[in-house]
C-alpha cells in the first residue's frame, strides 16, 4: 500500500463500518486514533473492544490469520508487511494511515460527502 492507496484502503474501511456500525464515527476518539496500536484504531474503538475482538466480531476472522490480516490491510487498519520497516519507517508509515483515518472522520462529523 503506497501513501496514495491510504485513501482508497481508508474509504474501503469507512464503507465497511458504515454498513456494520451505524453512527461508528461518533465512537472514536480522534486524539486516541493511532492505527499503530490496534485497540487505538478506528475498528476497534468502533467496537468499542480490541483490535482482535472487533475483527472477529464485525468481520468474521482473526488478526493472526493471513485472510484477516489481508482483510486488515484492505480496509485500512493495518499496513502490510510491516515486519519489514524498521521501527522508524513504521511509525512514520503509521501515522500517515492514521492521519488520513483523522481526516475521513473529521470529515464524516462534519457531514462533508
Amino acid at each position: 500500500m503506497d501513501e496514495l492507496a491510504y485513501e482508497t484502503e481508508v474509504d474501503n474501511g469507512i464503507k465497511f463500518l458504515n454498513q456494520r456500525v451505524p453512527g461508528w464515527a461518533e465512537l472514536v476518539d480522534l486524539e486516541r486514533l493511532d492505527l499503530g496500536a490496534g485497540d487505538h484504531c478506528a475498528l476497534a474503538q468502533a467496537d468499542q473492544s480490541t483490535f482482535g475482538q472487533a475483527i472477529r466480531r464485525l468481520a468474521g476472522m482473526t488478526s493472526k490469520s493471513a485472510e484477516g490480516r489481508a482483510w486488515a490491510v484492505n480496509h485500512g487498519f493495518m499496513l502490510p508487511g510491516i515486519e519489514h520497516f524498521t521501527l522508524g519507517a513504521s511509525n512514520k508509515a503509521y501515522a500517515r494511515l492514521t492521519a488520513t483515518w483523522r481526516t475521513k472522520i473529521a470529515e464524516l462529523l462534519r457531514g462533508a460527502p
